[in-house]
């Protein structure tokens, strides 16, 4: 009775007797692609051996030696040197390679380093004629699975080595996964705590703002009763009044929002977060000749939200948008488009930020709301600003969408759900600042 397996990616499908070994003698020929049938062939995913070997005869024996019963399959082929065994790497997909250091193009320990160094993780099993001990650790530590000596080789070990190396990779990929995700949770602590250090900075700079900003204030309302009405300084002094106004307002809600607390949600307006992130930033972004266009719906519907973590994300889209139109150095400056509103079913809430920015390219987007990926040089930050904003719509059950053209600018949407409708008011017009 004939067993035959079908394996689509390689080149021929030999049929092998139940009892015997590949009935076509194949294994001198180069380029060879032979199926090894195991005990039970159906439902089993082969595993795919790549034998990179030019000795005819030791090929034909490790063919046999897989072709023993057992619960195993193997798809097996066989190149008979380096080169072409680095091309068939990649388009078989393969699972693991057999490999003999001694071939017409390549000897010793470099014909290793050469495949390891093209697919790392690929496992080898080092196949040799040569029984020695210093080479077999030397090759086991530059990342050789196994180092078996031909002569002492049967079926039943190459079949355990096999499976040993393809486990042993498999639990390096894993710890490897382990050890990146590990190292970027510290990665995020150190930065958590150098924030929470600026939140601490920011509240004691306030509070010491605050004293002498007093004292301006109450120096300029003493002069304004002491001049006559008609003195050309009242104008100059009201402006003083007005701009220590101005900055003790900012400071409050500076002290305000370093204030560490908890996540804590509550029936809000979402205009409101967006107005204040606007106040802080609003002179700064005149300094950087961007106009802000803003268009907020006065009847939205109430939300559940934080509002200190909201004005974040919107702190973070504003900036990185100010960023985005500096590095164009338009003489013109840029725009900054914000707008609310709410979907058509009227069961989320939709704020739009769009920016006339250098853009994102398609790769980058891919990537953008990874922590620690950032698009800006080296002291440009960390780049966990778009993370925690992800994080942020996240936790407050929305989504966040960003299209983006390069040189043409960047567009973010946030969909928040709605809570509560909220009584209309009078609809913000357009304000430019």
């Amino acid at each position: 009775m004939l067993a035959k397996l079908d394996v689509g990616v390689i080149k021929r499908i030999w049929t092998i007797p139940y009892n015997g070994i590949p009935h076509v003698s194949t294994w001198g020929m180069e380029d060879t692609t032979v199926a090894c049938r195991g005990k039970k062939m159906e439902n089993i995913k082969p595993i795919k051996v790549l034998l990179v070997e030019d000795n005819s005869g030791d090929a034909r024996l490790i063919g046999e030696m897989l072709d023993s019963p057992g619960s195993h399959i193997f798809s097996l082929k066989r190149v008979n040197s380096l080169s072409k065994g680095l091309r068939s790497l990649f388009p078989d997909d393969i699972d693991i390679v057999l490999l003999d250091l001694s071939l017409p193009d390549s000897h010793g320990l470099e014909t290793f380093n050469r495949l390891y160094s093209r697919a790392p993780g690929v496992p080898i099993v080092i196949l040799s004629g040569q029984d020695d001990e210093s080479m077999a650790i030397r090759a086991v530590h530059e990342g050789a699975q196994d180092y078996l000596v031909k002569g002492r080789i049967d079926s039943g070990l190459l079949i355990r080595a096999i499976h040993y190396a393809i486990e042993r990779k498999n639990a390096e990929r894993e710890l490897h996964g382990a050890y990146q995700k590990l190292k970027t949770a510290q990665e995020q602590l150190i930065q958590a705590g150098k924030m929470a250090a600026m939140g601490q900075l920011a509240a004691g700079i306030s509070h010491e703002l605050n004293q002498p900003l007093t004292g301006i204030k109450g120096f300029a309302q003493t002069a304004l009763m002491d001049l006559e009405a008609n003195s050309p300084l009242r104008d100059d002094l009201n402006k003083i009044v007005e701009q220590a106004d101005r900055m003790d307002r900012i400071i409050r809600h500076v002290r305000f929002f370093a204030r560490k607390s908890d996540f804590h949600l509550r029936e809000m307006d979402m205009n409101g977060p967006v107005n204040d992130a606007l106040m802080l930033l609003s002179e700064q972004l005149k300094v950087h000749n961007i106009r802000v266009k803003k268009s907020l719906s006065g009847d939205l519907p109430g939300v559940l939200g934080d509002p200190n973590q909201l004005e974040q994300v919107f702190l973070n889209l504003i900036t990185n948008a100010r960023d985005a139109i500096d590095i164009l150095q338009r003489p013109e400056g840029g725009e900054i488009k914000i707008k609310s509103g709410t979907s058509g079913d009227r069961k989320h809430i939709e704020l739009t930020f769009e920016d006339t920015g250098c853009g994102i390219s398609e790769k980058a987007l891919e990537h953008i709301f990874n922590p620690f990926f950032t698009t800006k040089s080296p002291d440009g930050g960390m780049g966990l600003g778009l993370s925690i904003v992800y994080r942020i719509i996240e936790n407050h059950k929305g989504r966040i969408e960003v299209k983006s053209r390069t040189g043409r600018g960047t567009m973010f949407r946030i969909f928040l759900p709605v809570y509560k409708e909220v009584a209309p008011l009078n609809s913000a017009p357009a304000v430019l600042c």
